[in-house]
């Protein structure tokens, strides 16, 4: 008798760790699936910080160039700013020197 019971108790604990191994094996390939599912997602994430990266980038260049171009506008402005004061004052050198208007 013992040795029947000892054979159906080690038949059960050999079910058991069968069912626990494929319990395992279950588990391992789910987590397997979801490693390769957040590297696929972190791929993603990384082409994008790249695109951006690179959008950034040509937005900063961009930004540098129109900063350059208003300085060179304000220069430009302000010559012609000192070119018209002085053609007034030239005119009104002329008129008051020359015309005796003054």
């Amino acid at each position: 008798m013992k040795s029947n019971q000892e054979k159906k108790i080690k038949e059960e604990e050999g079910n058991n760790l069968r069912i626990d191994i494929t319990k395992m094996k279950w588990t391992n390939t789910k987590l397997t699936q979801k490693v390769k599912t957040l590297e696929e997602q972190k791929n993603v994430l990384v082409k994008q910080f790249d695109i951006q990266k690179v959008d950034l980038s040509s937005a900063e260049k961009e930004l540098a160039d129109c900063r350059d171009e208003t300085e060179n506008m304000k220069r430009e402005l302000n010559e012609f700013i000192r070119s018209r004061d002085l053609m007034n004052k030239a005119y009104f050198v002329f008129f008051k020197y020359h015309l005796n208007i003054f």
